[in-house]
């Protein structure tokens, strides 16, 4: 291994040390963790790797992050818990903020020579940026598959724009890594992982090459083409044959087609979407990217000039921040928008920042450096330290105990199998600081990791207290107590309805789903219901001549104070029509019901 490259690496490992105490620290409260790691628990427990239902639900995403968890579950022996569930996000982070600081490296090679022997502060810093943006931060805390696609849509285009840096130029390798990575991306999200990383590399290569080189270089008949076809194809050819035209109608005509054009059950969002989200999820290093973009238009026409004078230098910041902006108007083009699909373009945005600001550094006097760096070192240390005692100590300390008893889980936590791989990971990014002594850049570095520090735990904090609150880890325990194994469980949905995913995923067995419509009722069969569709529910069940009786209230929200949502949770059973109110109220005309706080305390 190249002595530079032990920076990437040791880089890597601090920022495993600080997501690794933080993918266990809150329970799984989002209905898109909820899916993937409950297709996850199915696989380790059926065995199931080609298409498993979730209570008869097809997967709405290809395997490769539930191949990722189940096997890992496997391996380990341990059950597809929310830490288990969020470790391969964790994991692609870093090796994003890996792949990042390499390119930084062998961008630092092409800049003007009084900053050519600044690689390894360009390391640094677009390692801080890259972490420090909130975006990227969450999702790396996140059960989803977004930051799986992001690390091989950029490991797809780091291999091209290797190539194109190196003094050989591009060969076959770097094309077969290129249709590799973007093979395991389609397996992650579906033929959007192909077509993105290729508009990208199409970007790069016309900026670098021109573009009639670029159409000749990638559209040339290549043998790694077929890579990509034996690495992808398979698991489609397998699914479509075990889901048939359901397969094809929810995974490949709405997931991708109608996410694109539109339709009923697709979040459209209007054209402008993400351009304050990303101002919002990458603030304040998106200020800065949008000031580098308007710097590189205004110097386009000079370009000749500044070409002969920096090289490949101005060639490769204009490559960079056209494939951001071609990729913000890809995105912006399809009906169907989430915060979450910006993942892949923070890395390529990390860099151009990251360029601009040792660009900056460099202008400035000593004593204005100084004076810079002490003041955001305090200010990130302060942050960093507040976050720290009024997110972590509160929790150890039991303060927060009215909270839902969300301290008993943190120390749970603080006593686990994280403690162990916290103290692993501080061990093996020694090494980090190691380097950070060998150059000189104590100051630089330890700012770096303050900064990345402050960001994963005011995240992981905030993300874990808001999944504590929702509740649906007891809400689970609830029905799972309450339900006997013999009887059969529903869950009344529509085909799209996403807010059962979380509780679905904690109520670990047997289960099936219903619409209210086409429900078909049974004596003795228990219901979970949402609280705006119980008086349908009761009116078709009464035509069966059967009344269905309360009994939990599974709304959590309500610890502060009730009417939070308007999305209450009722566990019901179905039993023979009475002289019972449908209700079930009391004698004093009220219809108080069992409280799950009381039912599912842990």
């Amino acid at each position: 291994m190249s002595f530079k490259l032990i920076y990437p690496v040791s880089l890597v490992a601090l920022v495993l040390c600080l997501l690794l105490p933080l993918v266990s620290l809150g329970p799984i409260g989002g209905s898109s963790e909820a899916r993937e790691a409950h297709i996850a628990q199915i696989i380790a427990d059926t065995g199931d790797w080609v298409l498993p239902l979730r209570n008869g639900i097809l997967p709405s995403k290809p395997p490769l992050y539930h191949w990722l968890v189940a096997g890992a579950a496997k391996l380990t022996g341990w059950a597809v818990t929310p830490g288990m569930a969020r470790l391969p996000s964790a994991l692609a982070a870093a090796i994003v903020l890996g792949l990042v600081c390499a390119l930084a490296i062998f961008v630092g090679r092409h800049a003007p020579q009084h900053l050519r022997s600044q690689s390894f502060r360009l390391c640094l810093i677009s390692s801080a940026v890259l972490f420090g943006s909130y975006g990227f931060a969450q999702l790396a805390l996140d059960c989803r598959v977004d930051m799986t696609y992001a690390l091989f849509v950029n490991a797809a285009v780091a291999s091209v724009l290797f190539g194109l840096l190196s003094a050989r130029g591009l060969n076959s390798w770097h094309w077969l890594f290129f249709f590799i990575s973007a093979a395991l991306a389609v397996l992650a999200k579906g033929p959007l992982g192909f077509v993105l990383p290729a508009v990208l590399v199409f970007c790069l290569c016309a900026v670098m090459l021109g573009t009639r080189k670029a159409l000749l270089e990638c559209f040339r008949p290549r043998w790694s083409w077929l890579a990509c076809l034996l690495i992808a194809f398979p698991w489609y050819l397998l699914a479509w044959q075990r889901g048939s035209s359901a397969f094809l109608s929810r995974q490949l005509i709405f997931e991708n087609i109608l996410r694109l054009v539109g339709g009923e059950d697709v979040n459209s969002e209007p054209w402008w979407f993400y351009f304050p989200s990303i101002l919002r999820t990458a603030f304040p290093w998106s200020l800065i990217f949008f000031v580098c973009s308007f710097e590189r238009l205004r110097s386009w026409k000079n370009r000749r000039l500044l070409a002969e004078t920096f090289g490949d230098y101005g060639r490769i910041k204009d490559a960079l921040c056209l494939a951001v902006w071609v990729g913000l108007i890809v995105f912006s083009s399809a009906s169907g928008k989430r915060h979450a699909y910006l993942a892949p373009l923070f890395p390529l945005m990390s860099l151009v920042v990251s360029l601009w600001i040792l660009e900056t550094w460099q202008f400035l006097s000593d004593s204005a450096r100084l004076r810079m760096m002490r003041s955001i070192e305090f200010l990130l240390w302060t942050g960093l330290l507040l976050a720290v005692l009024l997110g972590v100590l509160p929790e150890i300390l039991g303060l927060l105990d009215p909270l839902r008893g969300s301290a008993e889980f943190v120390r749970g936590w603080l006593m686990g199998e994280s403690a162990r791989l916290q103290l692993y990971a501080f061990i093996v990014s020694a090494s980090f600081v190691g380097a950070l002594r060998a150059r000189g850049l104590v100051r630089l570095g330890l700012g770096c990791f303050a900064a990345s520090g402050l960001m994963a735990c005011l995240t992981g904090v905030g993300i874990g207290a808001k999944n504590m609150l929702k509740g649906f880890d007891r809400a689970g325990l609830v029905v799972m107590n309450r339900v006997p194994t013999s009887a059969k469980l529903t869950f009344i949905r529509q085909p799209r309805d996403e807010y059962f995913d979380p509780l679905m995923y904690y109520v670990r067995r047997p289960a099936s789903t219903a619409e209210l419509q086409k429900l078909v009722p049974v004596q003795g069969e228990y219901l979970v219901v949402q609280s705006q569709d119980l008086n349908e529910l009761q009116a078709r069940i009464t035509a069966n001549s059967l009344n269905l009786e309360k009994i939990a209230d599974l709304n959590l929200l309500d610890d502060i104070g009730r009417g939070r949502t308007d999305r209450g949770y009722y566990l019901v059973i179905l039993n023979q029509l009475t002289t019972t109110s449908p209700l079930n109220s009391n004698r004093d005309g009220s219809s108080e019901l069992p409280d799950a706080r009381i039912l599912g305390r842990m």
